[in-house]
């Protein structure tokens, strides 16, 4: 019962996630396919969506990071060679995103997507993943991991703004400005968890 929660939450993410891309696509919209058609998709239809290989991909890797502590090199090398059926090549991007972007070329050579989207599809796979996985590390390693899950999402805006950058959607002027401000609000916001944490493990110590 709970694998079949977990398959439906994760066809509704994909289903979403192709809406989402396919409604402000003008090629889709001249070709009169839109959201309605999407909507009467079959899960072996969405499967083969490269909505679909982002999120399973981002989930994947998470799951393998959360369960046997791998860095993020050993888990893109662990998805690589299970996704042969789809491709293969050796040497991948050691980058999770660029390994993303490169399993999209290789699998879908037909799709145009943006890389926001397929920053934005990586990022709702990886929150599956987190809902999903149902992982909480225990005594200090919650500190470290609860960091680690809040430079993730700090690291959203920037990765947003580079992916504007090369989609041609923002200036080289506009995209110095836009990251200057992401980074400075993300280093603020860093420094404020690292304060928090060692004031969090400090009180413990003395309790």
């Amino acid at each position: 019962m709970w694998a079949a929660s977990k398959t439906k939450e994760k066809m509704s993410l994909i289903r979403a996630l192709l809406v989402e891309r396919i409604t402000s696509d003008p090629e889709a919209i001249r070709a009169g396919f839109g959201e309605s058609d999407v909507r009467s998709m079959s899960d072996p239809q969405l499967l083969a969506s490269p909505e679909a290989t982002i999120v399973t991909i981002a989930q994947r890797v998470y799951e393998l990071s959360a369960t046997r502590r791998l860095d993020e090199a050993s888990c893109i090398g662990i998805v690589n060679n299970e996704r042969r059926f789809a491709g293969y090549a050796d040497h991948p991007p050691s980058n999770l995103v660029d390994f993303i972007v490169w399993r999209v070329k290789m699998e879908h050579k037909t799709a145009a997507l943006h890389r926001r989207h397929v920053l934005h599809c990586a990022f709702a796979g990886e929150d599956l993943a987190r809902r999903q996985c149902g992982r909480i590390p225990q005594d200090e390693d919650a500190f470290f991991y609860g960091q680690l899950r809040a430079v993730s999402y700090e690291m959203r805006e920037v990765s947003a703004v580079v992916g504007d950058y090369y989609d041609g959607l923002i200036s080289e002027d506009e995209f110095h400005d836009k990251l200057g401000q992401a980074t400075r609000a993300m280093m603020e916001r860093r420094e404020a968890a690292s304060l928090l944490s060692r004031g969090a493990k400090l009180s413990g110590r003395l309790g």
